[in-house]
């Protein structure tokens, strides 16, 4: 019986006008032997029938990036189990996967909590005639946040252009494969309401975004071949022909340590919240299957085709 650790990362990127283009970095991979041969006995080692438990330990190493996938690229960690059986070219397999999180404190980083405010005015074009300026404002309350927190957004807009807007605030996460020049994703987080906004009107807006379970900002350092940022961002869509979207943005840092002020604010709000929260002595552990675990699309497809 042995047991293989491994961790890496992969890129497989592809689209319909581009070959296929690939990175990889490999961060451990270690074998331990947990039941060896028996040397008395030619085939292997005599197990009795029922149930057997092996312990066994393996130290990750020190700085490893979080885990992640999107739809080009993955970094995951990989335990695996073969089992060797006195039948010939016979063993079993089994794969687990392990997330590993890196940890980021907000309160290491400065002016994190101060609220933020970015604007725009634009000229909206339609071939060769050019209308009034759109102008907006987004306004966040600070910009360093946990998964679970809300992130109340502000937006002021207004449209004197000759066409409607429509306008949604959106939470995004930016993936860069570094090794690749030039090679983006986006994916929305969290997602408010889209709004109308005719010519001649203003629209002010208060929204609340929730995070979903995302990795921190600095989730993937020690990977050189991935990166990923968030932003908030103000999402500006004139109906009007041949007029791109564009946006306002404004940079966020999503942590896993939250801010102690917030932690404070939320105390003296609800008193007995935190007060009443059993200990770790006061419970028995039970680990079950988490809803929030990362999800491997990738490696699913692989175990479905085998």
């Amino acid at each position: 019986l042995k047991l293989t650790f491994s961790g890496e990362a992969k890129i497989h990127y592809w689209n319909t006008t581009e070959p296929f283009r690939c990175g990889y970095e490999r961060y451990f991979e270690q074998s331990v032997v947990i039941l060896e041969c028996d040397k008395e006995i030619k085939d292997g080692h005599e197990v009795e029938e029922g149930v057997h438990k092996y312990p066994f330990i393996f130290e990750l190493p020190s700085k490893l990036p979080t885990s992640f996938e999107d739809g080009f690229a993955h970094v995951s960690y990989i335990t695996t189990a073969i089992l060797f059986t006195n039948m010939r070219y016979s063993q079993k397999t089994c794969t687990r996967l392990i997330t590993v999180l890196s940890h980021l404190d907000l309160n290491e980083i400065d002016y994190i909590d101060v609220p933020c405010e970015e604007q725009m005015a634009k000229n909206l074009c339609c071939l060769c005639c050019t209308t009034g300026p759109v102008t907006g404002i987004l306004r966040l309350d600070r910009t360093g946040y946990i998964p679970g927190e809300t992130i109340h957004v502000n937006v002021e807009f207004t449209n004197m252009s000759r066409y409607t807007c429509n306008i949604c605030v959106v939470g995004t996460q930016t993936v860069s494969y570094t090794q690749l020049s030039k090679k983006d994703t986006e994916h929305w987080f969290c997602q408010a309401v889209r709004r109308e906004v005719h010519p001649g009107d203003s629209e002010t807006l208060s929204e609340e975004l929730i995070i979903q379970p995302i990795p921190p900002s600095s989730g993937l350092t020690g990977c050189g071949i991935i990166s990923i940022d968030y932003h908030v961002q103000l999402k500006v869509m004139p109906v009007a022909f041949r007029t791109p979207p564009f946006y306002i943005k404004q940079r966020i840092v999503i942590g896993t340590v939250p801010l102690k002020s917030v932690v404070e604010k939320y105390t003296m709000e609800y008193p007995g919240a935190l007060s009443t929260t059993p200990t770790a002595n006061e419970f028995q552990l039970t680990f079950k299957e988490s809803k929030y675990g990362p999800k491997y699309h990738y490696f699913d497809c692989l175990k479905d085709k085998a």
